[in-house]
């Protein structure tokens, strides 16, 4: 990602549309990286993992959510994330954005918010963790979210606990 994009934002008076510029700006970056490398392989709506058949699913890649059984690791059921639909996001979730596959995490592919240049100066760590594990939320609840946790003053170990 640009770091003149990260600094950009903190010329934006408005707090909400500095967020927004700035989760837009991430979002654009990963949709980019991901296309640019095509780390997934996408070919008729079916990744890599899904054409091995290893998932259990057919179609859209790892935007699967699993339910366990209370007190258990085993697996209820599977279900695909509401917002997935012709095997694309409806929504930009910059969580879901992040999350990379075992597959393609031990080809050593991974992304983290925090890692982004300069992006400290723009984020605190409250709110790098609400963009990084927000996963199947709407772009407006993540937001809300990091506009909400701006001035936490909880200390970060407990808002990480129940966050």
């Amino acid at each position: 990602m640009n770091p003149t994009e990260i600094q950009h934002s903190l010329a934006i008076a408005d707090r909400r549309k500095r967020y927004e510029y700035l989760y837009d700006a991430i979002c654009n970056y990963l949709d980019s990286e991901f296309v640019k490398n095509n780390y997934c392989d996408f070919q008729d709506g079916r990744c890599f993992v899904n054409r091995k058949d290893t998932t259990g699913f057919r179609k859209g890649g790892c935007c699967y959510f699993n339910h366990y059984k209370f007190m258990s690791n085993k697996i209820v059921n599977r279900r695909p994330c509401k917002h997935l639909g012709d095997a694309k996001c409806n929504t930009s979730c910059v969580s879901c954005k992040l999350y990379v596959c075992r597959a393609l995490s031990g080809k050593g592919i991974r992304f983290k918010i925090s890692n982004l240049p300069n992006i400290k100066n723009v984020l605190n760590k409250k709110q790098i963790r609400v963009m990084e594990n927000s996963h199947f939320k709407t772009r407006e609840e993540i937001i809300d979210k990091i506009i909400k946790c701006e001035r936490n003053k909880i200390p970060y170990f407990i808002f990480w606990l129940f966050n």
